[in-house]
């Protein structure tokens, strides 16, 4: 609200989310942080021109398109949280046959309901022999 007195409302940019961690700190006492917000406003919104930096080779190579996917590179994510939660703790069945559930006091980020589409779309992946699991 300060940001819109201070630009106003239509000057706002984007609310920039910005990970600052990987991985789950399970020690966190209250909520663990692992995203920081940053409000972007401009003076004026209409004439600013931004100009963004180019990506890295070294940022580039953190992606990978090791299963041929036409949609290009991309990088696997942890599909556990740190918390358990019932409805998103239930059995897998990988490609291969194997059934994988999360580790204790761990659930999955998604719903039952979800995995089918989200393998059938090959956003689930494991490994290129479909044997491969995080645990």
């Amino acid at each position: 609200m300060l940001c819109d007195e201070l630009f106003g409302r239509s000057n706002f940019v984007a609310n920039v989310v910005w990970q600052k961690k990987f991985a789950p700190q399970n020690d966190a006492k209250l909520i663990d942080v692992n995203h920081d917000h940053i409000l972007v406003f401009a003076k004026e919104k209409e004439s600013r021109v931004f100009h963004l930096l180019p990506r890295t080779q070294e940022m580039n190579a953190r992606y990978k398109n090791p299963d041929n996917d036409p949609r290009g590179p991309w990088t696997s994510d942890n599909p556990l949280r740190r918390e358990y939660r019932d409805y998103a703790f239930y059995e897998i069945v990988t490609p291969a046959g194997r059934k994988v559930v999360p580790p204790p006091g761990s659930s999955w980020r998604f719903n039952k309901e979800e995995v089918a589409g989200l393998i059938a779309d090959n956003r689930l992946w494991f490994g290129k022999d479909g044997k491969a699991s995080q645990n």
